[in-house]
Order: structure tokens, then C-alpha cells, then sequence
């Protein structure tokens, strides 16, 4: 599928640097502008997936003012920003609503399968794609999926790099052989089997269970911002109370049984330190009144965010104290460091999909374009 040709030129990218240096007996150490065109054949990149750059070195930042750059950095820079062009290329494998083989045979229980996606961003609602009732996501990568309807059960299994955001799942999350996650869940039960070196954000009413072999999580409280929460809650029938804000720090590891050093403990996860604590604003929020959103945390995770929101404001109070001319000459410099940052990190086209998903046009242009609208995201909290 997709993903393994992906992972395919990956790891072959040293051996196309060395064709195009033609440096064939040894690993290539530096790479000129010419040579690194030549790698055009199959190589693109540019700032939107519809539109590619006049050449492979202009939307390469690293040539930025370089005739000659470290292969190494090179090699680094296309395992971390190289993805499928789903615009100009409709991947192999995609969103489809189907009676998954595992779901109960009852007709009306529909679902919904993401399976291989690959450094994509999916934003899943049931009023564009149709009722379900359960979530498969499997054998994803680097991937963002945002759940903004209420769904019964969402099972994950054999992903890496995945982020999930669900704003409520009525009866249990499955998170099964995965890694490197990043979970921002709402949820009356959920058990992690076999998962490593993860986060997990939640609030549960019954502990969670960490089962199989589980080690490097770090848990902590919900922290997800989105106007259509209390509907979803609402819709099911469902409250978030305080008292049970803090059930996620207590779930229950089979594998700890009778173990009594923190040690042991740590090993398998650790509780996320309250200066480490950030919130994640639900796409749908953008246009919401956050004012009537309200977020229960445990009261050392409230304390260390009001400080945040409060350093914050300050800056924002900085901004308005400054002259017309300088604010908007600061907030232009902040824009182009933005909007660098996203190109050179490879992060661009996840806030492009994200974007299109929520109904937005075209939003990335090469740095320093388009500064109005980065600030705009840098407002709204991407």
C-alpha cells in the first residue's frame, strides 16, 4: 500500500543520494544544488500538494543561501517531511463506512475503518460521512484523527505515531500493539494492551486498564477545548463531574500486581508533570463561543495553567501597549518564524488537510506569504 512504498523510499533515500552524486561505492557526505535537482524524477515538494515549487531545491530550506549542504541533513529532512500526495495521487488505501469482519452482526451497527493512512489528517463526522456506531483505526502512521461525533467504541490497533482526539466514546476505547501515540480521549472506559512510549489524556468514570506488555506512557487529565462538547455529552446522556477528573491516575496494571516500588511503576507509566500541561483546541472550536466551555481538571493542573494563560495575556496586553506600526511589524516577524517553522518541520500539510476537512480553502503559501492567516492560526491554538 501506500505506506510501504513510503517507508520503502525512506530507507533507500542514501542510495538515491548516491546515484544522483554518483558516488556508487561510497555513502555521498555532501550534495550540491545540481545533484539534488536531479532527484526531481521523483521527487516533488512545494507549499501546497497542488502546487509544486519551480524546482526541488527552492523548497528545500536547508539550500536557502547554500550551494552544497551535509547528506546526513538532507537524508534527515526527507524521512521527516517526505509524505504521499493524496491531492494529485488519491491513496491505495482510504476512509470507508463498512460492516467491519469484528462488529456484531446486527445491520444497523454501522462502521467506520481508517486503515493505512500515512502522515494524513482525518477529521471523521458522522453528518458528512454517514452514521456508525464504532471506529477501527489500524496501521496508520503519523496520522491525526479527530472524532467530533459520538461513537459507541473506538478500537486502535498497529499504528504508530497516531494522535486521536475523540470528544466522547458512550461505551470503551481498545488500544492494542501501538506506539508513540498521543490520546485525547473522553471515554467511560478504556484499555491499552501492549502500547509504548505514549500519551494519554483522559477522563474516564472507571479506571484505566493497562494489560499485556505496557511501558513508557505518561498520563494526564483531558485537556480538550471544543464548543460541541456539552452537545455530545448532552446527546448521550452523559456528564463530566470533578470527582471523577482524576480517575485517569489510578488505572489498574496487571502487571504490577503485588509490586510496590516506584521504580516498577515508572517503568510503565508515569503521571504527566503539571507544568508539562497544555490544552488542545478541537478544530471545530475555531468557531465555537469558548467563553461556555468549561474543562474540569484536578486543582495542581488548574493552578499551572491559569499561571500559562496568565503569562499569556501579558504578551497579548505587550502587543496592544505597542504603537500600530510596531505591533504589526512584531506580529509579521512572529508570522514568518510561524510559517518557517511549519515548511522546515514538515507540518504544513497536516494544518492544509485540517483545513479542507473543516470546510477552509487553500491556507499555506511560502514564507513570508499569507501572515494575516498564520496569525490567525497561532490565535486559535495550532
Amino acid at each position: 500500500d501506500d505506506s510501504a512504498i513510503l517507508d520503502f523510499v525512506k530507507e533507500n533515500i542514501p542510495l538515491l543520494l548516491r546515484a544522483c552524486t554518483l558516488q556508487l561505492d561510497n555513502e555521498a557526505t555532501q550534495v550540491s544544488i545540481d545533484e539534488w535537482e536531479a532527484c526531481g524524477f521523483m521527487l516533488e515538494a512545494g507549499p501546497t500538494l497542488a502546487a509544486a515549487s519551480p524546482s526541488l531545491s527552492s523548497a528545500t530550506p536547508m539550500f536557502e543561501g547554500q550551494t552544497v549542504v551535509s547528506a546526513s541533513d538532507l537524508q534527515a529532512w526527507v524521512r521527516d517531511t517526505l509524505i504521499w500526495n493524496v491531492t494529485l495521487y488519491p491513496p491505495l488505501t482510504a476512509f470507508r463506512p463498512l460492516a467491519h469482519p469484528l462488529a456484531c452482526s446486527d445491520p444497523a451497527a454501522r462502521c467506520c475503518v481508517v486503515f493505512g493512512r500515512t502522515n494524513q489528517t482525518v477529521l471523521l463526522d458522522q453528518k458528512v460521512h454517514g452514521p456508525f456506531k464504532r471506529l477501527y483505526i489500524e496501521a496508520c502512521t503519523n496520522t491525526t484523527v479527530y472524532i467530533s461525533s459520538r461513537v459507541q467504541a473506538v478500537h486502535v490497533s498497529a499504528c504508530k505515531g497516531v494522535t486521536v482526539v475523540a470528544l466522547y466514546v458512550g461505551n470503551c476505547v481498545t488500544v492494542a500493539n501501538c506506539s508513540v501515540m498521543s490520546l485525547h480521549i473522553c471515554t467511560e472506559y478504556i484499555r491499552m494492551e501492549n502500547v509504548e512510549e505514549s500519551y494519554a489524556h483522559l477522563w474516564t468514570r472507571f479506571p484505566p486498564a493497562l494489560t499485556g506488555v505496557c511501558k513508557g506512557l505518561t498520563l494526564g487529565p483531558f485537556n480538550v477545548v471544543n464548543a460541541q462538547i456539552a452537545e455530545a455529552l448532552q446527546a448521550a446522556g452523559a456528564t463530566l463531574e470533578q470527582r471523577e477528573c482524576t480517575t485517569w491516575g489510578f488505572p489498574i496494571c496487571p502487571a504490577l500486581a503485588g509490586e510496590q516500588s516506584t521504580e516498577a511503576r515508572d517503568k510503565v507509566f508515569k503521571v504527566l508533570k503539571p507544568e508539562a500541561f497544555h490544552l488542545l483546541f478541537f478544530p471545530d472550536s475555531i468557531a465555537g463561543d469558548l467563553q461556555r466551555v468549561s474543562i474540569f481538571l484536578p486543582e495542581v493542573y488548574a493552578a499551572v495553567y491559569a499561571e500559562k494563560v496568565g503569562a499569556i495575556q501579558e504578551i497579548q496586553q505587550m502587543l496592544h501597549n505597542l504603537p500600530p506600526d510596531a505591533s504589526r511589524q512584531v506580529i509579521a516577524a512572529m508570522d514568518r518564524r510561524f510559517q518557517r517553522w511549519l515548511v522546515q518541520s514538515g507540518r504544513h500539510h497536516f494544518v492544509e488537510q485540517l483545513a479542507e476537512a473543516v470546510g477552509g480553502t487553500e491556507v499555506m503559501e511560502p514564507p513570508p506569504a499569507a501572515a494575516e492567516q498564520s496569525h490567525s492560526m497561532v490565535q486559535s491554538g495550532y
